[in-house]
């Protein structure tokens, strides 16, 4: 499909698809995928909540610890600050925002995996972090008005336009912190 000129696009070059997603879906240097979607996580916040306590949309882990807080605190414990769609995508970004990859010899118990643990379940058992539990997703309880900001994937802004609708305005923003990462589907065809 991709070097064939009458049903696809004759090269990798013509195609307009960055180098990186073509190597995501290579196998020892040879072409078996096409790239079919990507996402980053990024932050979605509910800017007239932000506005009503006075809060600044957090571009550091520190920041939004700090504004979910507050967020909490202000609203009477009625709105969640804020929470991440995916735990094992927290976790992953945590540790290499500490400058640990994630790979076979990464330490569960060590203090630096302590620290990126405790810093959501601390926030979660105080009450200005949740999870999204049996919603799957938080951009349900987002639209609801339950949680002020979450960190989730760029590709479910659609359920977040659909599930506000007119009854606030939101933002997008990009995730708090140093590092993010790319994920999706690549079409693999034998």
């Amino acid at each position: 499909y991709i070097n064939d000129k009458n049903v696809g696009w004759g090269s990798a070059a013509k195609s307009d698809i960055k180098t990186s997603l073509l190597e995501g879906a290579q196998i020892d240097g040879t072409q078996y995928g096409i790239p079919f979607n990507k996402s980053v996580e990024t932050l979605t916040y509910n800017a007239d909540l932000l506005k009503k306590y006075g809060v600044k949309v957090p571009k550091t882990m520190a920041e939004l610890k700090k504004a979910a807080k507050t967020i909490y605190e202000k609203s009477n414990h009625k709105v969640v600050g804020a929470g991440f769609d995916s735990l094992s995508n927290y976790y992953t970004l945590g540790m290499k925002d500490a400058g640990i990859n994630f790979t076979s010899k990464i330490n569960f118990t060590g203090s630096t995996s302590k620290k990126v643990i405790n810093y959501y379940a601390d926030g979660v058992k105080a009450g200005y972090f949740r999870t999204a539990g049996s919603e799957h997703y938080l951009s349900g309880p987002f639209a609801n008005e339950k949680v002020a900001m979450y960190v989730g994937t760029s590709a479910g802004e659609g359920f977040v336009k659909k599930g506000v609708g007119t009854k606030f305005k939101y933002g997008v923003a990009a995730r708090p912190s140093t590092y993010n990462m790319q994920q999706g589907t690549d079409i693999y065809m034998f």
